[in-house]
């Protein structure tokens, strides 16, 4: 479901976007991010994010 969602987007997506990023808790989409850097870390930490960077 989740891929079919992207592949429908795929002529629509900016070039600058290197990855796509849905973040799951308990089965359940809670977010999703859109990268623009190719070096993308995870880090586990209880840091949140702002959605700019």
């Amino acid at each position: 479901e989740h891929i079919q969602e992207v592949l429908d987007k795929w002529t629509q997506i900016d070039d600058e976007i290197w990855a796509k990023v849905i973040v799951f808790e308990k089965n359940r989409r809670v977010a999703k991010a859109y990268a623009r850097a190719p070096v993308l870390t995870i880090n586990g930490s209880d840091d949140g994010f702002d959605g700019m960077r």
